[in-house]
């Protein structure tokens, strides 16, 4: 399954010369069997490979192809004969070394990254092969390359039983005379145990300022003492400075929800054993800092190894589990959860809880969903369970007259979640939409909000809160937030969020950085309250005044200073993924769009 990814690379770097695709297939499939069969590249297959140019091609993302329908229709063909190749007795070991010396040859990444990212994914996507008779080309190509528009037949539409229920119009943004609760959201961490201040941080590695490194030639290649704007993640004494500094401003905080992702970016060399020992760390922080604060957690699509791969309970291969991280998240996130809740993470990562009347706490795992865990392809039981289990606990919620917070880690509505998840997702979210008040979200590491719509008429529902990121990868200041809920009907009623400038903090290594109030939403927005109402309203004039847009910007990048300036497609941009529902479906982002003013 890994040789595809490379073989799709090599496609699509061929396709965009407009060489004859029939010629291009030919070669192709001609220079990886004989690889195959004799451990050794053809001298064509060479001169082939080295007529292109690979370099980094992981980092792409598909959405950079230029001629989808054209990678689509040979992606298909690619996997099929891949996975023949594998039953026809292709042993594994050797198809592992067979793609890293591909990896290496075409300069994808270093032997190093090439070796240990393609290791680590390894078992599972074996395990899958060999387990699934029915696995074909379409399926894969359809889950994985979703963002290029590929479609497949053979991913269904979920059937999510979600009871029948009047929605009435509920009005919302109303405050109470009730003293707001305070909640408090860290997400995105990305703690790095092997940050060396003064190490590269332009190591051309996807992540920098590794110990490993040594120390940089000249001081401005030299990662920062505070953190670096460049592929570079957190050092331990950032986050535990962020923590000292929410303790002496905020002390009057309720809760605090953590929304995902404390493991670093060097996703070429995780281990179990590494992972389970950073996530303790980290979560030791949180508790000798706030030890008196109840702590929300779900995970992010880092906490697993190999990174993204979340294999359902019923898998228990030891080679391929991830029964050890459900069981470290049971333990460590059961001191704030009721007995049931821990039996529900073991199970799957997700829970339930009600933090004080009326107000329930819903944390998924999202990640289960994301087109990049191999695990979509094998069984989607796990999937559809997790679903109807929040079908069925919104509508207990609603029966007992609850309100609830969601918390999640990947966007549902963008084109990294799978299709099946989305759709699903957004007919729950809309039957329940007067009971859901708020949902929480990390993954991207930009403050920003996402708008749901009515499916029939477009009409705002509710509003995702992204919580921005701990860490500065890539081009980012560091940043948390701090939100004012409603005591009564449990809105969001404003928030603040709270950087502080990475540039001038590394000028002066031995002070704690100042970190700042860069704004708070209802101030810089001119708001009277954050209902989906008002912020739809708010994303109306955004398209007329583009003031308001380069504002938004600023926000959410935390006004780094290695960012650069934001021209209309980037404003278009940004206006629009504040409208993703599902993947595919535009319709929101176009009607604002239709009231741009030039």
């Amino acid at each position: 399954m890994l040789k595809l990814f490379l073989l799709i690379f090599l496609v699509t770097q061929v396709i965009t010369t407009n060489i004859n695709k029939d010629e291009i297939r030919n070669r192709i499939f001609s220079g990886i069997h004989h690889y195959a069969k004799t451990g050794e590249k053809s001298l064509d297959f060479s001169d082939f490979l080295n007529s292109y140019s690979f370099k980094h091609a992981f980092r792409q993302r598909p959405k950079h192809f230029v001629n989808y329908e054209s990678l689509c229709d040979l992606c298909v063909p690619i996997v099929d004969a891949a996975i023949e190749e594998r039953r026809n007795g292709l042993d594994a070991e050797d198809l592992v070394t067979m793609i890293v010396d591909l990896c290496v040859s075409m300069n994808i990444e270093s032997k190093e990254v090439c070796e240990g990212a393609i290791k680590a994914n390894a078992d599972p996507v074996i395990f899958i092969v060999d387990n699934k008779p029915d696995l074909s080309g379409s399926r894969v190509c359809g889950t994985v390359l979703q963002g290029s528009g590929c479609k497949s037949d053979s991913i269904p539409e979920w059937d999510i039983k979600i009871p029948e229920g009047t929605t009435i119009d509920v009005e919302k943004g109303l405050q109470s005379d009730s003293k707001p609760l305070k909640v408090l959201q860290i997400t995105d961490i990305h703690y790095d145990p092997n940050y060396l201040p003064g190490s590269p941080a332009n190591c051309q590695e996807p992540l920098c300022c590794q110990s490993d490194k040594g120390l940089a030639e000249n001081e401005d290649d030299a990662a920062g003492y505070w953190g670096d704007y460049r592929d570079c993640d957190s050092p331990r004494h950032v986050v535990i400075d962020a923590y000292e500094h929410i303790n002496r401003v905020h002390d009057d905080i309720d809760y605090i929800y953590f929304t995902g992702d404390i493991i670093r970016h060097k996703v070429w060399n995780t281990s179990v054993e590494s992972n389970l020992k950073e996530i303790q760390t980290m979560f030791d922080d949180f508790e000798a800092h706030f030890p008196n604060i109840p702590i929300f957690s779900i995970f992010g699509n880092h906490e697993p190894h190999p990174v993204n791969v979340y294999a359902p309970s019923v898998i228990t291969d030891s080679l391929v589990s991830t029964q050890w991280l459900y069981n470290q998240a049971a333990n460590l996130w059961g001191k704030y959860l009721p007995e049931e809740a821990q039996e529900t993470i073991k199970k799957g990562g997700y829970y339930t809880t009600l933090i004080k009347p009326g107000l329930r706490i819903i944390g998924i795992n999202s990640n289960i969903y994301y087109i990049q865990n191999w695990w979509l392809l094998y069984d989607n039981t796990q999937q559809i369970e997790q679903l109807q289990w929040l079908s069925d606990t919104l509508y207990e919620a609603e029966k007992n007259n609850e309100f609830v917070h969601i918390l999640s880690h990947l966007p549902s509505g963008g084109g990294s979640a799978i299709l099946s998840y989305s759709k699903a997702y957004r007919r729950i979210l809309e039957r329940f939409s007067n009971t859901i008040t708020a949902i929480f979200q990390g993954h991207t590491h930009h403050d920003q909000w996402v708008i749901f719509h009515h499916i029939e008429d477009n009409s705002p529902i509710g509003i995702v809160w992204d919580g921005g990121s701990l860490t500065t990868a890539s081009n980012l200041n560091y940043n948390y937030k701090i939100y004012d809920v409603d005591q009564e009907n449990f809105e969001v009623l404003d928030f603040e969020s709270w950087t502080f400038n990475l540039t001038e903090a590394n000028l002066t290594p031995n002070i704690s950085p100042n970190w700042f109030k860069q704004y708070s939403f209802k101030e810089a927005f001119g708001l009277d309250n954050a209902s989906p109402k008002s912020v739809k309203n708010l994303m109306y004039k955004m398209a007329q005044n583009h003031d308001l847009l380069q504002i938004e910007y600023r926000h959410r990048y935390r006004e780094a200073d290695s960012r650069g300036a934001c021209d209309e497609n980037c404003m278009k941009n940004n206006l629009c993924d504040m409208t993703k529902n599902e993947y595919g479906d535009d319709y929101a982002c176009q009607e604002l769009l239709s009231t741009w003013v030039n």
